[in-house]
């Protein structure tokens, strides 16, 4: 007896349109339903880090970015160095600086400040060659490469 469902994500609202839809069958591998997950996974990615460059001003934790600079590969010191730079107090006061002006009680302001943390430490190590999530996965089929928006 087959067993068949669906997983699928509609998006449909002004800046974001997108149908996603895989069938699950009996034929469906676990790459398959890998490779499915991880394209979704890179468009939430995406609509979120969006919303919150429309949320904030990402200035200076831009300005953090760029400072912890860029390389193909990080070694151990590196990374030991990305890793001040993504705890330190530096980054603190960049997030704190926006997230205390926005008018959220104090769990919405803890969630921004995380996303924000998010958002640097995903930058600051990717740049580096240091793979933190599946954003950096090229999709087996599709013709969107890593760094193309997902919209």
């Amino acid at each position: 007896m087959s067993e068949e469902g669906y997983i699928q994500l509609v998006a449909n609202y002004a800046d974001w349109k997108a149908v996603k839809k895989i069938k699950i069958d009996d034929k469906a591998s676990p790459e398959e339903i890998m490779y499915f997950l991880m394209s979704l996974s890179q468009s939430f990615d995406s609509k979120v880090e969006f919303n919150l460059k429309k949320a904030l001003n990402l200035t200076e934790i831009e300005n953090v970015i760029k400072e912890a600079g860029a390389t193909k590969k990080a070694g151990a010191n590196e990374f030991a160095n990305l890793i001040e730079i993504i705890n330190s107090r530096k980054t603190s006061q960049a997030i704190n600086a926006q997230v205390d002006s926005k008018p959220l009680s104090k769990d919405e302001k803890e969630g921004l400040r995380q996303a924000c943390l998010i958002y640097l430490t995903r930058k600051v190590l990717g740049n580096n060659g240091i793979a933190v999530d599946y954003s950096q996965v090229k999709i087996p089929g599709t013709r969107v490469s890593k760094k193309a928006k997902v919209e």
